[in-house]
């Protein structure tokens, strides 16, 4: 039983973001999951245990760093996050 969690990475203007590192902490067990955000500044992450909460955080030099807390998915779930950076 999973679900995934994804969506995009862009500038101010809108533009997308290559190379920055998204990080995926799921809070009980500190378990720590990591991903880079591909040529179109998408990243994802399958097979994410159910539950929660999880905390999803972009830091990269350059850009302020980003969180999205209390993220808690159900079965099957797609759980979609933009980051502008």
């Amino acid at each position: 039983m999973t679900a995934s969690i994804g969506g995009s990475i862009r500038n101010q203007q809108g533009d997308p973001i290559a190379g920055i590192s998204v990080k995926l902490v799921h809070e009980p067990t500190a378990s720590a999951f990591a991903k880079t955000s591909d040529a179109s500044g998408q990243y994802q992450f399958d097979s994410v245990k159910v539950g929660g909460p999880y905390v999803l955080s972009v830091n990269h030099e350059g850009i302020n760093p980003e969180e999205c807390k209390d993220i808690n998915l159900k079965i099957d779930e797609v759980f979609i996050h933009h980051f502008i950076v």
